[in-house]
Order: C-alpha cells, then structure tokens, then sequence
C-alpha cells in the first residue's frame, strides 16, 4: 500500500476524533435519539480523560480547533525527525498538512436537529443521504477545501535511495507489519511519535481498568431492562414491516452493508491491493448505484428510520438506555473511582505538558 496514503489516513483519524469530541453526547439505539440525555459518572470520568467537554461553552470554535490541530501536526513531525535521526535518516519534517478539522453543528445540517423526527424523514440514517450539504450525496462537502496541496519534502530523497536503504527508511517510518490489535508504540517513528503527541493507547498502568471499563458496554446491552425494551422495539418494527430485528443497530448496519457493496466498497480486495498507486494515484473507479436503484435504496432508508424513530418513542428506548448506562456507571464508579481519579489526573497532567510544548 502506498505509504503516503496510510500517513494521511493516519491523522485523518486524528481530526476526526476532535469532531467527535466536540460533539459530546451519547449514541442511542436508533441513531436517531432523545436530545434530553445527560452525562453520567463515568462519562464526566471520560470527559476528564480524553480530553473533552459536555458543555457547549467551553467547546473549541472551528478556527480555534484547527489551529491547534496544525500545531499538534507539526508536533508530530518534528519528533519522527527526531526519531528518524536515531535511525540515521535526515528526515524533513513536513510543514504542509492535508488535516482538516470541521466541528458539526445544527445549521450543518440545514438547521434539521440529528435525532429528531424531521431529520429521519428527510436524512433517514444518513447513509446515502448527506445532511451536511444540500447538492448530491458527495461527504467532501462536510469538510472544508484543503488551499494547499499535500507534498512530501522526503518524497525525492527516498526516490534515490536504493532498494535496501528505502525498505529500511519505510520500516523506520512505519515499523514492520503487525498481526492483531495495531499497537502504535510499534509502529515505526511515525506511530510513536502520533502516540506521544494524541495519546492514542492508554498508559499501561491503566490498561486493565480500561478493559474492565469497555466490558461495561457490553453489561449494559445485556441488561435485561434494556432487553426488554429492544423487544418491544422489535415487535413495533414488526408490525411496521420490518420483520427478524433485534436492534436499531442491526437495521443501520444491513442498510450499510447493503449500500456498501451498491459503490463497490466491499468485496473489492484484490483491487485495491494489486492497485498501482504511483500510476494511478486517484485509485480505482468503482462501480455506483443507478439513480433508480440510489432511489429505492433512499426511500427504503428513509421509511426504515421513520419507523424506527416511532418505535424507539413507543418503547422509550432512549430513556431506558439512559436509566440503565447510569446505573451501570455509577457502580463502576464506586468501584474504581480512586483508581479513575488518578488516570484524569494523569492524563490532565500530561495534555498541560503538552499544551506547553505546543505554546513554546
């Protein structure tokens, strides 16, 4: 796979999670949920930990984020030069970026609030849907146009380097290839160096509470409260022509699923890994829905999210789900709220370090 790919990919990531940061608050069953949900114990916990607010006020603006994102990105750079030199590589860091930040608000979405009524029946799940631009389905409209374009300043030294000197200078870079879960301490100076500035595994001291923490998920989906409102859920589904669900995410992730192989998106593995980037740097042309067929696909999404979003108020999904993630939080907190305690203050710790870095 083309290297300078899977770097863009990289800290797109990055940029993405500070969208999602920023817009806080909880997912319900539906993807279409109550607007009256409110953090719980564990959620402030979190909040502290990664680094973000619940409250609107002290949310960063758009102009305020990027910046900090540029700052952050050359951050990075600097420390893979750093590490590169280790390696005895002269690596140049990059001071163009292809990050862009863009924080998601109401008016994105032509002033139709996500999670209510009016947005099932005009976005449905926002699948083939775009409810940040008004023209078309293209996503590109959710993001701002990048001014300059991405150029790699190492892109004509690596050019000249010999086979053995280039596949030493990439495993440096990017590490060797890893099996199982992706550790980015692993992965190459580029890997170390995102970790260090985006803290993107957990400190090891901490591993352990955060699985404890992220089974908590899975005991919250089977409580039986819970349950029982999926059901109730299911059989209104039923009745509204939606038969064999248990789930509201078992219906988006069909719908996805089905829409994903219309594009061409699944099942073209072979392609994309014999693709010869360096001829062909768009990537290949993959197939697209008819207009006919976008359109059935549409009015089936949009009638499957109505019926949805009308279930999950009969069932009281949203407010089962709240009661029931509260519950299960608060004793979690009980639990290891000293041990939580020192993992915020860690990690408060370590972004006002970084934010010095950052400042000097």
């Amino acid at each position: 796979m083309n290297k300078n790919k899977l770097r863009i990919g990289a800290a797109a990531l990055a940029a993405s999670a500070l969208l999602l940061a920023a817009c806080g608050g909880d997912s319900s069953d539906s993807g279409a949920g109550s607007g009256d949900w409110v953090p719980g114990p564990l959620d402030e916990f979190q909040a502290r930990i990664w680094g973000f607010s619940f409250d609107a006020a002290d949310r960063e603006g758009q102009e305020e984020a990027q910046a900090r994102m540029d700052a952050e990105s050359r951050m990075v750079e600097n420390l893979v030069a750093e590490c590169m030199a280790e390696y005895g590589f002269n690596y140049i860091p990059n001071e163009s970026t292809s990050n862009r930040v863009h924080i998601m608000d109401e008016d994105d979405s032509g002033g139709v609030q996500w999670g209510t009524l009016e947005f099932a029946e005009e976005f449905g799940f926002a699948i083939s849907t775009d409810p940040w631009r008004d023209s078309g389905d293209d996503l590109d409209g959710m993001m701002p146009e990048i001014e300059n374009e991405w150029f790699d300043p190492n892109q004509e030294q690596v050019d000249a380097m010999s086979d053995s000197e280039r596949d030493a200078w990439w495993e440096a870079l990017w590490g060797p290839p890893q099996e199982g879960d992706w550790d980015p301490e692993l992965a190459g100076c580029f890997g170390r160096a995102q970790n260090q500035v985006w803290s993107w595994s957990s400190p090891e001291q901490f591993s352990a509470l955060e699985a404890e923490m992220n089974g908590l998920w899975e005991q919250i989906e089977a409580d039986p409260r819970l349950r029982d409102a999926q059901v109730q859920w299911a059989n209104c589904m039923a009745d509204e022509g939606f038969d064999g669900l248990t789930s509201a995410w078992d219906l988006q992730d069909e719908l996805w699923n089905e829409w994903a192989e219309m594009n061409g998106w699944v099942g073209n593995d072979d392609l994309w890994a014999n693709w010869d980037w360096d001829l062909n740097p768009e990537g290949p042309v993959l197939p697209a829905p008819s207009e006919e067929d976008a359109a059935e696909f549409r009015a089936r999404e949009i009638a499957a999210a109505v019926a949805s979003f009308t279930c999950d108020a009969q069932a009281d999904i949203d407010g089962v789900r709240m009661s029931v993630n509260h519950d299960h939080q608060q004793r979690f907190v009980d639990l290891h709220g000293a041990e939580l305690e020192a993992w915020a203050q860690y990690a408060e710790a370590n972004r006002a370090e970084r934010e010095q870095l950052l400042d000097n």
